[in-house]
Protein backbone atom coordinates (compact mmCIF):
# COMPACT_ATOMS: atom_id res chain seq x y z
CA UNK A 1 0.00 0.00 0.00
CA UNK A 2 1.26 3.64 -1.11
CA UNK A 3 -1.04 5.47 0.37
CA UNK A 4 -5.08 6.30 1.01
CA UNK A 5 -7.35 8.50 0.64
CA UNK A 6 -10.54 8.99 2.17
CA UNK A 7 -13.43 10.49 -0.33
CA UNK A 8 -14.67 13.88 1.70
CA UNK A 9 -17.08 14.86 -1.59
CA UNK A 10 -18.57 13.45 -4.81
CA UNK A 11 -18.29 16.20 -7.80
CA UNK A 12 -20.32 15.35 -10.73
CA UNK A 13 -19.08 16.81 -14.07
CA UNK A 14 -20.54 15.66 -17.72
CA UNK A 15 -17.07 13.65 -18.49
CA UNK A 16 -16.70 11.92 -14.80
CA UNK A 17 -17.40 11.53 -11.27
CA UNK A 18 -14.95 12.83 -9.09
CA UNK A 19 -13.70 11.94 -5.92
CA UNK A 20 -12.83 15.62 -3.63
CA UNK A 21 -10.47 13.86 -1.49
CA UNK A 22 -7.85 14.39 1.39
CA UNK A 23 -4.79 11.99 1.36
CA UNK A 24 -4.73 10.25 4.94
CA UNK A 25 -1.56 8.34 4.30
CA UNK A 26 1.41 7.93 1.82
CA UNK A 27 1.52 9.40 -1.29
CA UNK A 28 -0.97 8.67 -3.69
CA UNK A 29 0.29 8.66 -7.84
CA UNK A 30 -2.08 8.29 -10.88
CA UNK A 31 0.04 5.39 -11.74
CA UNK A 32 -1.01 3.38 -8.62
CA UNK A 33 -4.13 0.10 -8.91
CA UNK A 34 -6.58 1.34 -6.54
CA UNK A 35 -9.02 -0.18 -5.05
CA UNK A 36 -12.63 1.91 -3.39
CA UNK A 37 -12.88 0.36 -0.35
CA UNK A 38 -17.39 1.15 1.19
CA UNK A 39 -18.18 0.00 4.79
CA UNK A 40 -14.63 -2.31 4.69
CA UNK A 41 -15.72 -3.79 1.59
CA UNK A 42 -13.77 -3.03 -1.83
CA UNK A 43 -16.27 -2.45 -4.22
CA UNK A 44 -14.17 -1.43 -6.90
CA UNK A 45 -10.75 -2.52 -8.34
CA UNK A 46 -8.94 -0.47 -11.07
CA UNK A 47 -6.83 2.15 -12.40
CA UNK A 48 -7.03 5.84 -11.80
CA UNK A 49 -8.15 7.66 -14.41
CA UNK A 50 -7.62 11.14 -13.72
CA UNK A 51 -5.53 12.93 -10.51
CA UNK A 52 -5.78 16.39 -10.17
CA UNK A 53 -4.78 19.35 -7.28
CA UNK A 54 -7.00 21.70 -8.37
CA UNK A 55 -7.61 22.42 -12.01
CA UNK A 56 -3.91 21.00 -12.55
CA UNK A 57 -3.35 16.95 -13.69
CA UNK A 58 -0.82 16.20 -11.20
CA UNK A 59 1.77 12.60 -10.81
CA UNK A 60 1.19 12.50 -7.41
CA UNK A 61 -0.43 13.65 -3.86
CA UNK A 62 1.32 13.63 -0.38
CA UNK A 63 -0.52 13.17 2.67
CA UNK A 64 -2.32 16.02 4.55
CA UNK A 65 -3.45 17.43 0.63
CA UNK A 66 -6.69 17.35 -0.69
CA UNK A 67 -7.14 16.65 -4.58
CA UNK A 68 -9.85 15.15 -7.14
CA UNK A 69 -9.38 11.69 -8.09
CA UNK A 70 -11.50 9.58 -10.92
CA UNK A 71 -11.57 6.50 -11.48
CA UNK A 72 -10.93 4.50 -14.81
CA UNK A 73 -14.69 3.11 -15.36
CA UNK A 74 -16.26 3.47 -12.46
CA UNK A 75 -18.79 5.79 -11.58
CA UNK A 76 -20.37 4.86 -8.15
CA UNK A 77 -18.24 6.79 -5.51
CA UNK A 78 -19.60 7.77 -2.44
CA UNK A 79 -18.69 10.10 0.59
CA UNK A 80 -16.90 8.45 3.71
CA UNK A 81 -15.38 5.96 0.73
CA UNK A 82 -11.66 5.12 1.43
CA UNK A 83 -9.59 5.00 -1.92
CA UNK A 84 -6.21 2.48 -1.54
CA UNK A 85 -3.41 2.98 -3.47
CA UNK A 86 -0.75 0.45 -4.17
CA UNK A 87 1.57 -0.87 -6.24
CA UNK A 88 1.46 -4.51 -6.17
CA UNK A 89 -1.70 -5.28 -5.13
CA UNK A 90 -3.40 -5.77 -2.27
CA UNK A 91 -5.05 -4.11 0.42
CA UNK A 92 -4.58 -4.42 4.20
CA UNK A 93 -7.44 -4.43 6.46
CA UNK A 94 -8.00 -4.99 10.30
CA UNK A 95 -11.18 -7.34 10.87
CA UNK A 96 -12.24 -8.17 14.61
CA UNK A 97 -8.31 -7.48 15.82
CA UNK A 98 -7.05 -9.53 13.25
CA UNK A 99 -4.69 -7.59 9.75
CA UNK A 100 -5.57 -9.65 6.12
CA UNK A 101 -4.17 -9.02 3.10
CA UNK A 102 -7.29 -8.47 0.56
CA UNK A 103 -5.95 -9.23 -2.90
CA UNK A 104 -10.27 -9.48 -4.26
CA UNK A 105 -13.66 -9.19 -3.46
CA UNK A 106 -13.80 -12.91 -2.99
CA UNK A 107 -11.37 -12.36 -0.15
CA UNK A 108 -13.42 -10.27 2.12
CA UNK A 109 -16.26 -12.64 1.42
CA UNK A 110 -13.77 -15.61 2.76
CA UNK A 111 -12.57 -13.67 5.87
CA UNK A 112 -16.47 -12.77 6.96
CA UNK A 113 -18.00 -15.99 6.51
Amino acid sequence: VVGRAEVRQVISTPKAIVAGSYVTEGRITNDSEVRLIRDGIVVFEGKVDSLRRFKDEVKEVKTSFECGISLEGYRDIKEGDVVVFSRYGGTEVKYQGEEYLILSARDVLAIVD
